[in-house]
């Protein structure tokens, strides 16, 4: 029976493989903090990212998805509440103000982050 899938088997596993080796997003952020801020925050933002990769697996864990799945108006709600805070995002980004500099002038220097800070840019 498992000769049956071993070609899919070997498949899957090499896809999976090479999605968690490659980079993602949550390494370029560590990266980013690392060499700004220093190792130490760096860490942090490693932890944070951890805490917010255990949140996901615990609720999971928990079956929200099949409760979502078992009452529809939850899992509508659910998205409402996304589409709401993607367009709050939006609204937020187009009401910030650029952060420009003209040719020749010297970077203002960025305060230093805190490691609290740290943890939860990477959560």
């Amino acid at each position: 029976m498992l000769s049956n899938y071993l070609g899919e088997f070997l498949a899957l596993a090499l896809v999976h493989f090479l999605a968690v080796v490659a980079p993602g997003p949550d390494f370029a952020v560590t990266i980013r903090q690392s060499v700004r801020f220093g190792r130490m925050t760096g860490v942090c933002t490693a932890l944070g990212i951890g805490a917010g990769i255990s949140v996901h697996v615990l609720y999971t864990l928990l079956g929200v998805g099949a409760l979502m799945h078992a009452t529809p108006w939850l899992l509508s709600a659910a998205k409402l509440l996304g589409g709401a805070y993607i367009l709050y995002l939006g609204i937020s980004l187009l009401r910030s103000k650029a952060k420009t500099s003209l040719p020749g002038e010297a970077p203002t220097d960025e305060p230093q982050q805190t490691l609290l800070r740290a943890f939860t840019t990477g959560f």
